[in-house]
């Protein structure tokens, strides 16, 4: 698996560059890639009908959005927190918005300077009524699927002995079903369906249909229909309440050529995300890939609105959406609002109940290097908080010593990797080849399989050693650690300080990973998805000890002068008047301070770190240095872990 993962970013760096090298180090499923280069490629034009059906549905299952990458940015998460200390009104806790980012949109928060510099968007408007002051909030039934209910499930879209395939201990981390019917088959040519149990989600995928039709009949848009519908009646999960149904044909043509959407009936107008039933089918009506999304009403609520002057606001300092086909990044522009109404858009809390949020949703002409194009901008008619601590924190942790002076970072020059190469190609008794492309030098070889390559998408170096045919017997996670920091400490040269190792899950087969953190001046560069640091050494091992890869990522190096930084207690005192950005262990994506509220914040620890200003690029020229303020909160019932961060120059 791990080979595959490589393979894929070796070939989107060869076509478009560094575009998606932010992605989570797991190995996507083939249903996942199909979606990804469906977002990255396709522009869609599309018809729609609408649809009632009566029939009861058994097996309603809700799930949450598959993770779709962009041309630039990754998919970020945006949040939006309600809170009323009434305690007879009811609470409803912080809600995560999945935002599928592009080239022509920008979302998320960042330090430093802020987003303000990278949406540089000046809003003129005139005339534009007045929000609604008051609207409800819809909450969504949450379904948890349970294993038998996955088991269930898959039987009911014709598995014939299903499977589950490493189920892991986390019940927000996803386990994979297969068809052991099919074992004699081909791994890459299996049917799948890939859970998320608390999070309510399902995929199903088909491979084998990438590679052929099985019909000889090329399909309409009424076939595509018909397929979608039969087969959901089939397995009985077809919805009882009235849908719409949205055919779209992809410009750009892989495998799928339509694509069938339903989508509920029960709101008017929705933003972003929506709640819908996607199919991927091929040009002979092969279904390729399954997307379900489809809660359903359980109760709602009124809360008061914010201001369409406070939703740009939001806009201007990096919230929501914008969209416009000539907008770039940090380069200043103006949008004229000339349409303004709300919408619906689909967000998640902590514990993954589903919720429909009102929305601002604004149109009309964005203006940038002497072109004008149409824009549409969306952000949650949701109120910031103005009491202060409204995240409750208390301090559970010593302050640490303050560190009253450190340098910036910045992403080491490749040429200073390709030399260190050279050692480590000696090390390992390997030669250099003589390139057959751009793309295959600085590649050195052993005997047999064993490859040290430079990766020229992040700046670091990957070496597979020759692998042994006999298997041993299985080792702790302790031990593994110790193996992977003899063989860590054994390189001839790293690029910084080895941290302390951790095991990282990243899926069935992928054996057993050990990160480490690179310090740099005692200081990680961290993120706030797996593995948890940007700048880092891995040592993949097999289940029994032996030695499967070495990944050094993202190397980087001190640069300028000494820095004085805040003490920790002012840190602090940052922290409680909600000048802070914060993130929640599961979710990816930053919540500014004042748009969080929680029951109760213990903050467990606290050290000085650095972290990328734009973290939604997949690259970063700037990294800021911050306190980290890391613990455990409660919302509601809900018990999470956080880490908030505080700008920690003075």
């Amino acid at each position: 698996m791990t080979d595959r993962i490589d393979h894929d970013l070796e070939t989107l760096e060869q076509d478009i560059g560094n575009k998606l090298h932010s992605l989570p180090k797991i190995e996507p499923d083939i249903g996942f890639q199909k979606k990804l280069w469906e977002k990255l490629a396709v522009k869609y034009t599309e018809s729609k009908t609408s649809y009632t059906h009566r029939k009861k549905n058994k097996n309603i299952f809700v799930k949450m959005g598959v993770i779709a990458a962009s041309i630039i940015l990754i998919v970020t998460l945006t949040w939006q927190a309600f809170y009323n200390p009434q305690k007879e009104v009811a609470f409803v806790e912080p809600l995560f918005f999945n935002i599928a980012q592009a080239s022509s949109i920008s979302s998320g928060f960042t330090f430093g300077t802020g987003f303000t510099n990278f949406r540089e968007i000046d809003f003129e408007f005139s005339g534009m009524p007045a929000a609604p002051e008051k609207g409800q909030l819809i909450k969504l039934k949450k379904n948890n699927i349970t294993t038998k209910d996955a088991l269930d499930l898959a039987r009911a879209v014709g598995m014939k002995n299903p499977e589950v395939i490493d189920e892991p201990e986390s019940l927000s981390m996803p386990f994979f079903i297969t068809d052991s019917a099919e074992k004699n088959q081909d791994q890459s040519l299996r049917k799948e369906i890939v859970v998320w149990r608390e999070q309510g989600i399902w995929t199903y995928i088909s491979p084998e249909s990438y590679k052929h039709g099985e019909n000889s009949k090329i399909i309409s848009e009424e076939d595509a229909q018909d397929i979608a519908i039969n087969w959901l009646e089939k397995a009985d999960l077809l919805p009882q309440d009235g849908f719409d149904v949205i055919i779209k044909k992809p410009v750009f043509e892989e495998d799928a050529t339509m694509i069938v959407i339903l989508v509920p009936k029960f709101i008017e107008k929705f933003v972003g995300e929506t709640p819908k039933i996607q199919f991927f089918l091929s040009a002979y009506g092969d279904i390729l890939y399954v997307y379900w999304n489809f809660p359903t009403p359980d109760s709602s609520f009124e809360i008061p609105f914010a201001s369409y002057e406070e939703a740009l606001t939001a806009l201007e300092r990096g919230e929501g959406v914008f969209e416009a086909v000539n907008f770039t990044p940090k380069v200043q522009g103006s949008a004229l609002i000339k349409q303004a109404e709300v919408a619906y858009q689909l967000a998640y809390s902590v514990d993954h109940t589903p919720y429909l949020v009102p929305s601002a949703v604004f149109y009309g002409e964005y203006t940038s290097e002497h072109t004008t194009e149409n824009f549409k901008a969306y952000v949650p008619l949701t109120k910031r908080m103005t009491e202060k601590n409204c995240g409750n924190f208390s301090l559970e942790s010593e302050f640490p010593i303050h560190k009253k002076t450190a340098k910036t970072i910045k992403e080491r020059n490749h040429e200073v990797t390709k030399q260190e190469l050279k050692e480590i190609a000696k090390f390992f008794n390997l030669v250099k080849q003589e390139p057959e492309d751009i793309y295959s030098a600085d590649t050195y070889l052993g005997t047999g399989e064993e490859e040290l390559s430079f990766n020229s998408w992040d700046g670091g170096w990957l070496y597979r050693p020759n692998r042994k045919v006999e298997k041993g017997e299985d080792i702790t996670n302790e031990k593994a650690i110790e193996i992977a920091e003899q063989i860590a400490n054994d390189l001839p040269v790293l690029p910084g300080d080895l941290g302390k190792g951790q095991v990282i899950y990243t899926g069935p087969g992928t054996g057993i990973y050990v990160t480490f953190p690179l310090l740099y001046d005692g200081l990680p560069v961290v993120c706030i998805n797996s593995p948890g640091y940007i700048s880092s050494l891995s040592v993949q091992l097999g289940y029994d000890g032996e030695l499967w890869s070495i990944k050094c990522a993202l190397p980087m190096e001190l640069v300028g002068e000494e820095i004085p930084t805040l003490p920790p207690k002012q840190a602090w005192e940052k922290l409680v008047k909600n000048d802070y950005l914060i993130s929640i262990d599961g979710f990816f994506g930053f919540m500014p301070g004042d748009r969080f509220t929680a029951d109760k914040s213990e903050v467990e620890d606290i050290r000085l770190v650095y972290i990328p200003r734009h973290p939604e690029f997949a690259r970063s020229k700037e990294y800021d240095l911050v306190y980290e303020f890391s613990g455990t909160a409660w919302i509601g019932k809900q018990k999470i872990k956080f880490s908030a961060y505080v700008d920690a120059l003075k």
